[in-house]
Parts: structure tokens; sequence; C-alpha cells
């Protein structure tokens, strides 16, 4: 038997779906933007009531045209919530991958070609919520956090763009669904790999020293940031003239082996642990610029030492088993 809780859930969930259904960029109009009292509304309203029945009881002019005045206010603060909203155009613009257990940077743009927008505020939650201004004509960028708790495919849902200006007697909102998504990393836990079986590490393992290619390499990566005692032969000159900062040619060293992170290796152990340890594995080697690859059912990617490599492998563990 579903509770009345939920039921009234899947009825507003469909409700909203119809009403605003889902979009990468949304204009609003009159069907997205809803307008109701807020407690302080609430107590306006009761004392425009009051003076408006103390002044027909008594026969006072001056009272009832009071009461009148802010029965006046309160209607232009209503057309003035809705103005603020309405037209306004809202874009989700991507977030980058974090590990779980991160925080998610959300990222929207917000433009306005009706006019100046005060006092709006955007986000899921109230702790979570950023206010910002947006100006006539301009583009204005906002960034949410979402707390990323499991692996794989986020979609954190609707998001709820309000504002209570100028008065706060009234909110304007809307409930929107910006098709927000983005891919969690698992959850990276550092490893050993004894007797083919991986096992997590203490927080107090030793560090893993940086290894650096040899000099003599010849097979060209791309540039880093230079580290102290590197050899000044390495430097990019032309990108330290154009840039100011020191960054250094890097090779690989074919005298280093390249070494696989295999799904297989982990056997016995939880899926997720798993995955987490295969993490730490792949950042572990990405970290000491050792070649790598990744092997897991469906799933090889030939060894490689640069950052899209990277990025391909934690996405591959990310997608691995995951709802499409």
């Amino acid at each position: 038997m579903v509770s009345p809780r939920a039921g009234w859930a899947q009825f507003w969930g469909r409700w909203l779906e119809r009403r605003i259904p889902g979009a990468r960029i949304k204009q609003l109009s009159h069907r997205d933007v809803f307008v109701f009292p807020t407690g302080r509304g609430g107590v306006f309203i009761a004392l425009i009531a009051l003076l408006l029945i103390t002044g027909i009881n008594y026969e006072n002019a001056m009272i009832l045209a009071t009461g009148c005045l802010f029965a006046a206010l309160f209607v232009l603060h209503i057309v003035q919530a809705y103005r603020n909203l309405a037209g306004l155009e809202i874009q989700f613009r991507g977030a980058e991958p974090v590990f779980a257990g991160e925080d998610l940077g959300l990222a929207f743009q917000l433009k306005s070609d009706g006019g100046d927008r005060y006092g709006l505020e955007l986000g899921r939650l109230p702790s979570s919520f950023v206010r910002v201004d947006v100006l006539e004509g301009s583009a204005t960028p906002v960034r949410i956090l979402y707390r990323a708790l499991q692996r794989g495919r986020c979609r954190p849902g609707r998001l709820l763009l309000t504002t209570a200006w100028p008065f706060g007697w009234v909110r304007a909102w809307s409930w929107l669904d910006l098709m927000v998504e983005a891919w969690v990393y698992p959850r990276r836990e550092d490893y050993t790999l004894r007797g083919g079986r991986a096992q997590a590490e203490s927080d107090g393992g030793d560090q893993v020293a940086q290894a650096l290619p040899a000099a003599g390499s010849d097979d060209y990566i791309g540039l880093r940031p230079y580290r102290p005692g590197e050899p000044m032969s390495r430097i990019a000159w032309k990108k330290l003239a154009q840039s100011g900062n020191k960054w250094v040619r890097e090779f690989a060293d074919p005298d280093i082996a390249p070494d696989w992170v295999d799904f297989d290796a982990y056997g016995g152990i939880a899926l997720e642990e798993r995955l987490s340890l295969m993490c730490g594995h792949v950042c572990r080697l990405h970290e000491q610029r050792t070649p790598f690859g990744l092997l897991m059912p469906g799933v090889r990617l030939e060894p490689g030492i640069s950052e899209s490599h990277l990025h391909q492998c934690l996405l591959a563990l990310a997608r691995y088993g995951a709802a499409p």
C-alpha cells in the first residue's frame, strides 16, 4: 500500500513533468512561474484585512485609504516578483567529474533580455542556495555544489529558482528540470597488491616519490609544471616567455614497462570496494608517471600516461555496471 505522502509525491512529480518538462535551456514563461505569499506576507495580509474591517466599522476614511494603499502595494509586489522571473533564460553548462564523496560543481548560466533581475536564488536546499543578480543583456554564471555520494551517473533532479524581491511578502518560484547530470568516479582508496590480491593501505602509508622521465627519452608527451632540481635543458623557454611560468617538456621513458590495472586481480572483493581500489591504483600510477592500461570485462584501454588517458580509465570505472 502506498503511503499518502508517497502518493502525493508521485502525483506532484507527474504534474510537474507535464507542466514544466525537462530542457537543457529554459526560458521561463507564465506557465513556469508560481507566486505564493510568504510568512511575512501572511502577516501583511492580516494587517490589510484588519485595517479594512476597522475602517468600515468606524467609517474612517483615513484607515480605509491606508488599507487600500497597503493592498495596492501587495498586488504590485506580486506583479514585480513574477516579472523578476518571467522571461529569464537559464542553461546548464556542465560539471567536472569528481570522486564519490566530493562536491560536484554544477555550472549554470542566467541571461536576461528584459530588464535587470535582483535577489534570485538557485539551488536544491536552503543551505545550498546561491544568491545572484542578473543584469540586462549579460550572461551571469552561477555555480552550486551538490554532494555526490555514489559512483556512476549523477542526476540531482529538479532545481528551485526563486525570488522574494523586493519586500519579501510573496515568493515567486519555478521548479526546473535542466537535465543536470555528471559522472562520478569511484571513491579513491590506496592499495597494495600482494599475491594477486588487493588490500587497502592504512592512512599512514609511505608517500610515493614522483618518478621523473629519463632525459634521453624521445617519446614527447606534453608540458607539465617545473619541479626544482630538473635539468634546465628540458625547460620550454617559449612557454616561459609567453606565460612567465616555468614548464618542462615531458617524455615517456622507454625503460619503464607499462603496468596493467586488472579487474580480475582484485577477486574476492565486493564490487564497489574493488572499483575504489582500482581507482586508487590508477591514480597512483598516474602520479608516478608510469604508463598504465586498464583491463575490465568488455573494456581494454591500452597503456598511456596523459591526463586524457587517466580520465578515460576513471570514466570506465565510473560507468561499470551503472544504469544507463
